[in-house]
């Protein structure tokens, strides 16, 4: 009788951005999770794969930015209640038996608040329409009238949320454009 041993472990993870409960980096159109799930499956030398995800034997450690995330035992990781920083995660994933060792990893990220160095959240383009080969670097902040006409000039407005890892997520949907009389300029 042969009994199969483990041969690998394969871990995986449901997202690799999370942020905490209430960060405008969860909502629409941006939508980052608030937990993030760790699979791990284990394949035994007879070809056999196992889910070991909650086994016992299965424990889960935060090697990197544990002053960020918790982890439960069944491999779900939140951010911890009352963290404000924000940054790296490695989680090292160890079965009991077998010696066999993973890592996963992934970030916790905000979208700051405030304007104000280091963080510009929101980035305003506003380019030329209609579109043209290169258009998308020419910026049109100030619309004139079209030479011997009553008609102004078009401009297109997109905004983008930058998250504190320096993703970029159009918030362009979600936003409202205000244009009064004087030519100021609300959102």
């Amino acid at each position: 009788l042969k009994v199969a041993t483990i041969a690998s472990m394969a871990t995986t993870v449901s997202a690799n951005r999370v942020a905490r409960t209430g960060d405008s980096a969860t909502v629409s159109p941006i939508n980052i999770a608030t937990s993030a799930a760790i699979t791990v499956k284990v394949t035994y030398s007879n070809g056999n794969v196992k889910d070991f995800t909650t086994n016992p034997l299965t424990t889960y450690t935060v090697i990197t930015g544990a002053n960020l995330v918790d982890v439960t035992a069944g491999g779900v990781v939140t951010a911890k209640a009352g963290a404000t920083a924000y940054g790296a995660v490695e989680i090292r994933v160890d079965l009991t038996t077998g010696g066999v060792t993973s890592t996963v990893s992934m970030t916790l990220v905000t979208l700051p608040k405030g304007a104000s160095p280091p963080f510009v959240p929101l980035v305003l383009d506003v380019n030329p329409f209609p579109t043209f080969s290169g258009s998308g670097g020419v910026d049109k902040s100030t619309l004139l009238k079209i030479q011997c006409t009553e008609v102004f000039q078009r401009a297109i407005i997109r905004i983008t949320a930058v998250l504190s890892d320096d993703t970029r997520y159009d918030v362009t949907s979600a936003a409202t454009l205000a244009v009064s009389e004087n030519g100021a300029t609300n959102f």
